[in-house]
Parts: structure tokens; sequence; C-alpha cells
């Protein structure tokens, strides 16, 4: 009798292989599903529901004039302008605010102004100044 040395050596080989090719399939899955999750989780907005706007201002005496200066098309009506050199809380107007448009409001100070949208579930600052 002729003893074979390598008889068992394949279906460890096969074993180890099969164990290393499940191990990596876990890790790019889990790497995939932990980065898709971290990338959904913004907190400030978690539906994703806060307009994506780029916002300036221009101070000159008693007057701010705030204007769309990018990004999405806001409604209006969602829009008002808060802060303490303002007298009380003022809405930006009726229609579309889209890029370009501009708004006034009359100051009385110095103090933070901010653009806030008004959303369905809470209020977010999409632009904030200082005068």
């Amino acid at each position: 009798m002729q003893a074979n040395s390598n008889r068992g050596v394949s279906p460890v080989i096969g074993t180890v292989l099969l164990i290393a090719l499940v191990i990596i399939t876990a890790a790019v899955v889990a790497a995939f599903t932990l980065d898709l999750a971290a990338s959904s989780t913004d907190t400030d907005d978690p539906l994703g529901l806060e307009p994506e706007a780029e916002f300036s201002a221009l101070h000159s005496g008693s007057t701010l004039i705030l204007t769309h200066d990018g990004g999405e098309a806001i409604d209006a009506a969602s829009l008002e302008i808060r802060g303490g050199p303002i007298d009380g809380s003022v809405q930006w107007g009726t229609g579309t605010v889209s890029e370009g448009d501009s708004r006034s409001v009359a100051t009385d100070g110095s103090g933070t102004v901010e653009v806030v949208y008004r959303g369905p579930t809470d209020d977010v600052v999409v632009f904030e100044t200082e005068l």
C-alpha cells in the first residue's frame, strides 16, 4: 500500500477559500450598508425636506436686501425673514422665489437676521447674516 499524503489537502483548501469568500462578501455588503446609512442620516434634515438654496445679504443704512443666489426655487409663502433688527417677522411674499429674486426689509439696529423655511414638520434656518 502506498500512502498518499496529498489526499486530504484539496477539501481543506476548498473550505478555506469558501470561508474567505463568505467573509469578503459580508465585509463588502456591510461597508455598502453602513455607507448608505451614514449618508442618509442628516440630523438637520432627516427627511430631505429642506430646500437646497443659497442666499446673500446687502445691508445699507436701515435696509437689508436679501437675494436668492441659486439652488432650488422655493415657495415664497414658506419663507420668513426674522431677527433682532426686524420688527417681528416678515413673509418673503407670494409666488416662487428663484435665483435672482430679492426682498428688501427695513431694519432698526444690529443683530442676527435669519431666512427661515417653514417646512411641513418644523422651521429650518436656510440663511443667517449678522448686521
